[in-house]
């Protein structure tokens, strides 16, 4: 099987929550150092004013350093519990990018070199892990890296994490950040995959696919997935991929992967001309002051006598 790596995502999630990381230590680090320097001055505090110790009357240096420990102590907390969210985040990228790794790999083994995946696809409707195009037809795959027991029930789709007790230890939504269910993670850019290939005359089966890749990973009570597949297991996904009878040929498979390329370029342009659009200053933005620096004067009304 072909490889063409169109994008990394996942890559790039990784290497932005790592400098949001660094970034992190180095505000601990300055705070550490707050709170050394505010300790070190109240002690010299104490220490010229024992006198007041005895009266238990706090000098004001020694007030001073005490709210300067409480606010780098407030800090510390709030910036601890940010980067312990980016440790999390960083495990789960981490798995994910593991999870992808794996599926990408079964799917070498077992297809030839008709078959062509392209990893981080994007279009209109989303970034899809891996996109598969072959004789066969069309796959969307996401791929997740999860020892959990899936449910799905229409759009709804919940999760549930047992210890190796049995005991249930975490349980949610299976969705990213914006609400999307893992299904429609796999089902929306297929949709989107679909109506391209068809306003360009191709009309090849785009189907969509949810993998959890992990040996503790199993399917519960599945109702209405909203995808076309839905597995534990890499080895049934590719059977499902392989199965039936060629109906694409070598030209218009051909001309479906230039449609990929252009589909994803198309997006990825129009997404970054957004995000420099949206950094860009407003034009005409009113200021809060005067250009020149002085409150504008207003001509006061007299008042009229009274008749």
């Amino acid at each position: 099987m072909r490889i063409e790596y169109l994008s990394d995502h996942v890559g790039d999630m990784l290497e932005d929550s790592r400098a949001q990381t660094r970034h992190k230590i180095q505000q601990t680090n300055r705070w550490l150092a707050e709170r050394r320097r505010a300790e070190s001055e109240l002690r010299a505090s104490l220490r010229s004013s024992w006198w007041r110790r005895l009266l238990r009357l706090p000098s004001r240096s020694e007030r001073l350093s005490r709210q300067r420990i409480r606010e780098a102590n407030r800090h510390l907390e709030a910036v601890g519990a940010a980067r312990a969210a980016l440790d999390r985040q960083n495990e789960q990228l981490l798995a994910g990018q593991h999870g992808e790794e794996g599926m990408l790999e079964a799917l070498r083994r077992e297809l030839t070199d008709e078959w062509v995946c392209f990893a981080g696809y994007r279009n209109g409707k989303g970034e899809t892990d891996l996109l598969v195009v072959g004789p066969n037809g069309v796959w969307t795959i996401e791929v997740k890296y999860r020892g959990v027991t899936l449910h799905t029930d229409g759009e709804q789709w919940t999760f549930e994490k047992f210890d190796r007790y049995g005991n249930l230890v975490d349980s949610g939504h299976a969705a990213d950040q914006t609400g999307r269910s893992w299904g429609r993670q796999a089902s929306d850019p297929a949709e989107a995959l679909r109506s391209w290939f068809e306003r360009n005359n191709y009309h090849p089966s785009v189907r969509s696919a949810v993998v959890i890749i992990h040996d503790r990973a199993e399917l519960g009570q599945i109702q209405q997935p909203g995808v076309d597949f839905l597995t534990t297991r890499p080895s049934e996904l590719i059977g499902a991929i392989t199965k039936g009878k060629a109906s694409i040929n070598h030209s218009d498979q051909a001309a479906m992967e230039a449609l990929v390329r252009r589909d994803h370029r198309f997006h990825t342009d129009r997404r970054r001309q957004r995000a420099d659009k949206a950094n860009q200053p407003r034009n005409g933005q009113a200021t809060s002051k005067p250009a020149t620096g002085h409150k504008p004067r207003f001509r006061s009304r007299r008042r009229k006598p009274n008749r």
